[in-house]
């Protein structure tokens, strides 16, 4: 058996865990029987089905979530850091052990669930909406590892509050995105890359992706505890998948959803028609991966190392992952570019098929790109600096404040014609819109420069 599973289980065994929540939850069900006139069928499945949730995702989670607060609290962590024990057999000894009672008792709603419908839905309904609800507290108690741990590596001081608030949000948005299937509706479909599929497969299989780039995020982000070096090839998957499956979603909101030109499939035009989407989501994406990654001097530090002595294994094993990002989103600039209007043309490309698209000038574009990498470097210099308790925290609430309230106040006092020195704005660009922001990203640029040259580890 695995010692940390075991572990894990005997210090969550309690004999509130073991009888009063079973009996509790037995309970339970027993009123939402007698509530529904003592009989079977939707009253109560959906009753049933709705206790399991909030069980997995509000309890099962807080669980997780309090385990490895508590190894934090009892200085035992650092201890199994140094175990031979594999970074996957931590990740789900820890997830399961520690949720285990929890498990069992939100499974009996999910057995009652089953009984509650079998004679009034298809067998194949029973088994996709059952194994839907098992993969969504699947999910629940994966966002709750990985939320607490990434939490812990950038500050071992944190509290349990924040997770807290990540899984209540979960929570929530899984309950209200369940609802039609709480329902028991059957016969729903729902529309992806303008086909139509069944609602309980799609999400079953959506579901199932969601858990399986949870569990891997998981196993990746033990890995960096135990001391082992990730490659961003697995980011970088993770990034065309996030695209792919957005896009599906996207094309009923793009402009170009009219007529039938589209209905012959073919991927090519796909790409083109998603090319502002896949633009503006990987500004998302790069973002969010600067809170990701390892911005300390050491880590960039050894990427400008590996650099310096063109070491391409080293170069691509130390890249951040706003790196990888940042490079997709050049990359998906240009692809704008080509497949935008320009000068008030249609883009090659697109004139292929004959689709009028949104004009987008390359100020613009590159405007986004510019200000993206001043995201960046202000996120640097705040890591760089070592004068801020949270810098990641620090430095995000800094760049919101640079594209909400200073824009804010600059609109109602100066007027709307100075907003592109803060945002970026599609209309009426030219190219002296661009130097206020370049002048931005070489100021950090010399800033992070100047403190990495003070505080590197030794000069390349």
């Amino acid at each position: 058996m695995n010692p940390e599973f075991k572990r894990n289980l005997i210090l969550s065994s309690t004999p509130f865990r073991q009888f009063v929540l079973p009996s509790a939850m037995l309970a339970c069900i027993y009123i939402f029987y007698l509530v529904n006139g003592q009989f079977l069928g939707k009253g109560l499945a959906i009753a049933c089905a709705i206790v399991f949730l909030v069980v997995m995702l509000l309890w099962g989670t807080r669980e997780v979530s309090d385990s490895l607060m508590d190894e934090m609290v009892e200085k035992t962590w650092d201890f199994q850091r140094m175990s031979s024990m594999g970074a996957w057999s931590m990740v789900w000894g820890k997830i399961l052990g520690s949720s285990f009672y929890v498990i069992l008792s939100a499974l009996i709603a999910l057995i009652a669930y089953m009984y509650s419908i079998a004679s009034i839905v298809s067998s194949e309904f029973l088994i996709k909406s059952s194994l839907l609800l098992l993969l969504l507290a699947g999910i629940g108690l994966s966002v709750s590892f990985l939320s607490t741990l990434f939490l812990l590596r950038k500050n071992p001081n944190t509290t349990t509050k924040l997770t807290n608030g990540v899984i209540l949000f979960l929570g929530i948005y899984l309950l209200i995105t369940i609802i039609p299937f709480i329902r028991l509706e059957q016969f729903q479909s729902i529309n992806w890359y303008k086909q139509d599929y069944d609602w309980l497969t799609f999400n079953l299989v959506s579901a199932l992706s969601f858990l399986t780039w949870l569990l891997i995020a998981n196993y990746r982000l033990m890995r960096q505890e135990l001391q082992y070096k990730n490659s961003p090839l697995i980011w970088t998957i993770f990034i065309v998948f996030v695209l792919f499956y957005c896009g599906g979603f996207l094309i009923p909101l793009t402009y170009f959803d009219r007529g039938n030109w589209i209905d012959n499939g073919e991927i090519g035009v796909y790409l083109k028609v998603l090319a502002p989407s896949y633009f503006f989501l990987l500004i998302i994406i790069t973002w969010f991966s600067i809170y990701f990654s390892d911005n300390s001097i050491k880590a960039i530090h050894r990427l400008l190392f590996s650099c310096s002595k063109t070491n391409i294994r080293n170069i691509w094993l130390y890249s951040p992952l706003w790196l990888i990002s940042y490079i997709l989103l050049l990359i998906s600039g240009v692809w704008f570019y080509l497949n935008s209007g320009i000068d008030n043309q249609v883009g090659i490309f697109l004139a292929l098929w004959h689709v009028n698209v949104p004009i987008f000038s390359i100020e613009f574009i590159i405007m986004c790109l510019l200000f993206v990498l001043r995201d960046i470097l202000i996120s640097l210099y705040f890591s760089f600096k070592n004068s801020f308790r949270r810098p990641d925290s620090s430095a995000l609430i800094f760049i919101l404040l640079l594209y909400l309230l200073i824009p804010t106040i600059v609109n109602m006092t100066a007027g709307s014609q100075w907003l592109f020195i803060f945002i970026p704005l599609p209309n009426d660009v030219g190219w002296y819109h661009i130097l206020p922001v370049l002048i931005q990203v070489m100021v950090m640029a010399g800033l992070n420069w100047n403190y990495y040259h003070q505080k590197s580890p030794q000069p390349i």
